[in-house]
């Protein structure tokens, strides 16, 4: 699926045409990436942070006999955390680079509507 997404967009890449030269070109890559990035990655990462997450937790709880498990399970509740922090801080940054180099408004991804499509409203 990922390999699909990524070639699709390398092809719509390569057949754009752009009236600014050189510039609106890279401008039109950095869009795509930056894009594909904020659409598909980083909430597909941030889903399997968030389930990594509460499966440490349940298993946290769950093994509440054991010290040695429950220390290992809190160590790994921890980087869990870490990791999605890391995560939405990187969606954050992606965020402000669209705003202040290509003055493109950030928008907060939306479930998909009825209709199979997904919408996305600014703040």
């Amino acid at each position: 699926m990922i390999i699909g997404i990524v070639s699709g967009s390398f092809a719509r890449i390569a057949f754009a045409q752009s009236s600014g030269g050189g510039l609106g070109s890279f401008r039109d890559l950095i869009n795509t990436i930056g894009g594909l990035i904020t659409k598909y990655v980083i909430p597909f990462l941030v889903a399997i942070a968030i389930l990594y997450f509460l499966w440490n937790i349940i298993h946290f709880v769950s093994s509440m006999g054991n010290e040695k498990e429950r220390e290992e399970f809190k160590k790994y509740s921890i980087n869990g955390i870490i990791a999605l922090f890391i995560l939405l801080s990187v969606w954050g940054i992606i965020g402000i680079f669209s705003t202040t180099l290509f003055n493109k408004t950030p928008g907060i991804p939306q479930f998909p509507t009825s209709s199979g499509s997904s919408t996305t409203t600014a703040p």
